[in-house]
Parts: C-alpha cells; structure tokens; sequence
C-alpha cells in the first residue's frame, strides 16, 4: 500500500511539473517567436516606406504605423526578458533599432544623401536590425529545445521510477499472497496429520 500511494504521488508530481513550469516555458517561447516575427514584418514594412518617393504624406503615415507596432512588440519583449539570458540581445535590438530608425527619420524629412553608399548604409542598418531579430529566434529555439529536453528527461526518469515501483509492488504482492497462503494452510496441514495420525491409532 505504501509503494502505491508513493508512486501515485511521485506520478501526481511529475504531472504537475510538466503541465506547469514546463508547458510556461513552451508557451512563452512560442509567444516570443511569433514577437519576433511582428518585429522582423515592422522592420521590414519601415524599410518599404521609404521608397514611397511619390506620396511623402503617405509614407509619413506608414513609417509611423510601423514604427509603433515595432517599439510597442519590442518593449513587450525587453519586459518578458528581463532578468533572463535574452535581455542583453534585446537590448542589442533596441541599439540597433534605434540606428535604423534614425536613419529612416533623416530620408523621410529629406536630411539624407541620396548618394550611393547612403543608400548602402541604410540597408546596412535594416540588416543590423534583422541579424539582432535572427539572433533573438535563434535564442528562443535553443530556450525550446532546452524545455524540451528536460521535459523528455523528466518522462524517462518517471518512467524508469514508475516501472520499478510497480514491479516492486508486483513482487511485494507476490511475497504477501505467498505468506498468507501459507499460514492459511499451516493449520490445514497440521489438522490434516493429526488425522492421518489418528487413523493409524497414533494419539
């Protein structure tokens, strides 16, 4: 009885562990992921207004929409890394974000050179932008496949405890039956001789 309440609380346990802290984690990370995505589409959408050369209001009025979805996804990613692994590169995001947007603020008011390594330099920035993005999807699917490990770790070991504790049990069990047939047929026997001694005129 006590190897199966420890086992069942052992299983209670795991259990909790994995539709816990472990499935948090995953949830996070996927929710991190499809962020990080937002931020790329943003990036990429702010680049795009630029070449909007004919409609400079319209451009104007772009620039800005994405630039808000991007700081706005951007600070709900600095504030779900805080204290983690990830804070520094988003913070390295927020760097080269900062650059790019400059950037893209000096053409839009009409600021900057039109030459070709302005041109170049403008791209370099978009670039910087996207490579902190990648680096940050990168960090995020090793966080998941950490997760995923210790989840898949977790299972094994359960499985491994949970297998000796029901063999263990089975053997108890076995034990026990044996021990109770036994002094169950302890008295049989012993009546069973009186009677045969008895028979053989044997008092």
């Amino acid at each position: 009885l006590l190897v199966l309440v420890a086992t069942g609380a052992y299983a209670i346990r795991v259990c909790h562990e994995l539709a816990g802290p472990l499935q948090e984690d995953l949830v996070q990370n996927y929710r991190l992921s499809l962020g990080c995505q937002r931020l790329r589409d943003a990036a990429t959408r702010m680049s795009n207004a630029l070449d909007a050369a004919g409609d400079p209001i319209g451009a104007r009025h772009d620039f800005d929409l994405r630039r808000a979805a991007f700081i706005r996804e951007l600070m709900a990613q600095s504030e779900s890394s805080a204290g983690k692994p990830r804070q520094s590169l988003v913070e390295a995001l927020d760097t080269a974000f900062t650059a790019f947007s400059t950037r893209c603020e000096a053409v839009l008011s009409g600021g900057a050179s039109a030459s070709p390594e302005a041109f170049r330099e403008d791209q370099s920035s978009l670039y910087r932008v996207l490579s902190a993005i990648d680096r940050l999807v990168a960090a995020d699917y090793a966080a998941a496949r950490e997760t995923e490990g210790h989840a898949e770790e977790l299972g094994n070991t359960a499985v491994g405890i949970l297998s000796i504790a029901i063999g263990a049990a089975i053997g108890l069990s076995a034990i026990l039956a044996w021990s109770l047939a036994a002094s169950l047929l302890r008295p049989i026997k012993t009546l069973t001789s009186s009677a045969v001694a008895l028979g053989e005129g044997q008092l």
